[in-house]
């Protein structure tokens, strides 16, 4: 595949995962209520909640400053990211392009929401992980396949270590 393809399919699967993400956000908010949890299976509701701060709730009393913080970085490192997309080569370019998505469907929620859409709440007993969404999957997900590819898969190093 040469390298406009291979940039075009990069884009390609980060718009989508922004698309997905953002229309899955808009369906959360249309049917889902704040603090009204809906179980799905033992361990896992759907919760409708809004983030203002940054990961998992921090800095969320000062509104209008996180809020102008938080776009600014998350313009940076989008930027940072993408430059990083299109610098490396392989899968590893669709881990970042996870990250991006992500990053971006969060980004494009806080713009126009004020907060970004939480709304998968996971739990054991009365324990739970803070609600999060799909973008947030994204980025987890690019994150730890571009750690596992450099650790185990990193053209450089063998995969098995003696």
């Amino acid at each position: 595949m040469n390298g406009c393809r291979v940039g075009w399919a990069v884009c390609g699967f980060t718009a989508l995962g922004v698309i997905l993400d953002l229309s899955v956000k808009a369906f959360a908010r249309g049917w889902l209520t704040p603090h009204n949890p809906v179980a799905i299976i033992p361990g896992l509701n759907l919760n409708l909640g809004f983030n203002t701060g940054v990961a998992f709730g921090l800095f969320a009393d000062d509104a209008a400053l996180t809020f102008s913080l938080m776009v600014l970085v998350q313009v940076g490192l989008i930027t940072v990211l993408i430059v990083m997309l299109f610098r490396t080569t392989g899968v590893a370019r669709y881990y970042y392009a996870a990250i991006v998505s992500g990053a971006l469907g969060n980004l494009v929620d806080r713009l126009t929401s004020g907060a970004v859409t939480d709304y998968i709440d996971v739990y054991a007993g009365t324990w739970h992980w803070p609600t999060f969404n799909l973008a947030d999957i994204f980025i987890s997900l690019g994150v730890a396949g571009l750690i596992s590819h450099e650790l185990f898969f990193d053209g450089s190093r063998t995969a098995v270590q003696e």
